[in-house]
């Protein structure tokens, strides 16, 4: 996995300006080997005008009216489950110092709901989205996906990993 360059514009004393040119490499966890998460941008508020220096919010999930920007890698799935002894503590507190709040809303399968709208779309790779009922749909380079906080799990059957751009809006939660 590559870094990702992140250009942020902002407004200082009234006058437009590139904030933010970096590069970001990706965050990654022993408990899912070739998944990256690269978080290019994130914001407790939409406002404007920003000086466009807020490049990172805690935890993963913005709160409601935050948005963040992420890069996501996810590898094709394990062919094989894990051995009988796997213990999964250590790396789910790797998980959780590295990217605090992700797995918290993570069901044993993958499935998860999520208080985000969230526009993901497709950079390189194929993806299956499933919904709670089963429901399916393959996914592939260019197809872009609004997620309305349903519950899905994502699932890569193929040989190959898919890459997506991820923009997620915290909302309050729906009864």
């Amino acid at each position: 996995m590559s870094e990702t360059r992140r250009i942020v514009t902002g407004t200082v004393d009234g006058k437009s300006v590139f904030a933010v040119d970096d590069k970001v490499a990706p965050t990654t966890i022993a408990l899912a080997p070739g998944a990256g998460f690269t978080r290019v941008y994130g914001t407790e508020t939409l406002q404007i005008p920003v000086t466009g220096t807020a490049v990172s919010i805690t935890p993963y999930y913005p709160p409601v009216g935050g948005v963040t920007v992420t890069v996501v890698t996810l590898p094709p799935d394990p062919k094989a489950p894990p051995p009988a002894d796997f213990d999964p503590t250590p790396f789910m507190a790797e998980a959780q110092e590295k990217l605090p709040g992700l797995l918290e809303l993570m069901e044993p399968d993958g499935m998860h709901v999520t208080p985000t709208v969230d526009v993901i779309t497709i950079i390189s790779g194929r993806i299956v989205l499933e919904l709670d009922d089963g429901a399916k749909r393959e996914l592939s380079a260019g197809d872009v996906v609004v997620q309305n906080g349903t519950r899905r799990g994502w699932r890569n059957p193929f040989d190959e990993p898919v890459v997506m751009h991820v923009v997620s809006v915290g909302v309050e939660a729906g009864t």
